[in-house]
């Protein structure tokens, strides 16, 4: 995909420089190990792309695989190009932050200059659990619709994953019987599973269906491109409240300029198309900040998920505005009714 490869470029450019022959017998001035830390950070930040199978060019995932792209992988987070995350900090806290805390590049550094020990095998994290073990969805898509569901559910949660890495993002829509369609979520890499606050779900209406729109990667410059998996390889799941949610998840189309918003709402997460500033301004002349969101990997577009509900009163209007000299700004703001107090 096109994120993957142009920051991927910067990385291949940055290895180049260093041989793993020549790391060999660098001395070890570090109690970071592999094992114990290292391999954690990966987990939480890199392997959701770096992994066999995965959509960056190389794996992360064991330390043979990772100690000859120690120094390249130094460079690449000081530089800030990994891991892609568009929200500049400072102005909006989100849950589902892919960026390294200050520990964690601490730590990495170190570890790398340190000479990037393995450490005791003793300290590996404990392999995952199976999935069998894991809650059951309510409903599978396997291509791009699901059959019309017979009746109401309210969905709580959702889980993408995608038949391979041609497919560079994927947009989830609920059709009704008349045709009209209602945003459900996305996915672009790594996120797959998505799970609502308890009490916050979004209705599926009875003879209404799920549509799967697929973005693929432009593989048009190859002298021979991959085709595309079968569509019906990629795996939407959707995961049911047992009960009508106190908070329905409502959407809102937002554009540049003061958008009017429907009485008081709490902002749950903010889906922009572009890079964008988006502010609240309330009815008494004060602002929340709700995102800015830079240009840096202009095709990365994830879904941003407020850590705690945003709330925004009746009278107030949302302000968007284009980062990068463009006319256009779109965005899609998740909401539900106001109900707990402002932040």
């Amino acid at each position: 995909m096109q994120i993957t490869r142009c920051a991927s470029l910067f990385f291949l450019l940055t290895v180049i420089c260093y041989s793993p022959t020549m790391q060999a017998h660098d001395p070890i001035t570090t109690k970071v190990t592999f094992n114990k830390e290292v391999v954690r950070i990966l987990e939480r930040r890199c392997q959701g792309c770096h992994r066999d199978g995965g959509y960056a060019p190389m794996a992360l995932e064991t330390y043979d695989q990772v100690r000859p792209w120690a120094k390249a992988i130094k460079e690449e987070i000081l530089e800030r190009r990994m891991p892609p995350w568009n929200a500049a900090q400072g102005f909006a806290d989100f849950s589902n932050d892919r960026s390294l805390t200050p520990l964690e590049t601490e730590l990495l550094v170190d570890w790398v200059e340190g000479g990037a020990p393995v450490g005791d095998a003793k300290n590996l994290p404990k392999p995952k659990s199976p999935d069998d073990d894991a809650e059951k969805p309510g409903l599978v898509v396997a291509g791009e619709s699901s059959a019309p569901v017979k009746e109401s559910r309210w969905i709580s949660a959702w889980r993408f994953t995608p038949a391979g890495g041609a497919i560079q993002s994927a947009e989830f829509w609920i059709e009704d019987a008349a045709k009209k369609k209602t945003y459900l979520g996305n996915w672009s890499p790594p996120e797959q599973f998505v799970e609502w606050p308890d009490g916050v779900a979004q209705q599926l209406p009875a003879g209404s269906r799920v549509i799967v729109a697929l973005h693929y990667v432009d593989n048009s410059a190859e002298a021979s491109p991959a085709p595309h998996p079968p569509v019906s390889k990629n795996r939407l799941e959707l995961f049911f409240s047992s009960k009508a949610p106190a908070h329905p998840v409502r959407h809102l189309d937002l554009a540049c300029g003061a958008n009017t918003i429907p009485s008081g709402l709490e902002a749950l997460a903010v889906y922009p198309q572009n890079a964008m500033e988006m502010e609240a301004l309330l009815p008494n002349g004060s602002m929340d900040v709700l995102g800015l969101f830079r240009p840096d990997f202009p095709s990365y577009h994830p879904t941003y998920f407020y850590r705690q509900p945003i709330a925004i009163p009746a009278g107030a209007r949302i302000a968007a505005h284009s980062v990068d000299n463009k006319a256009s700004c779109k965005a899609i703001l998740a909401y539900s009714a106001e109900l707990r107090r402002r932040r």
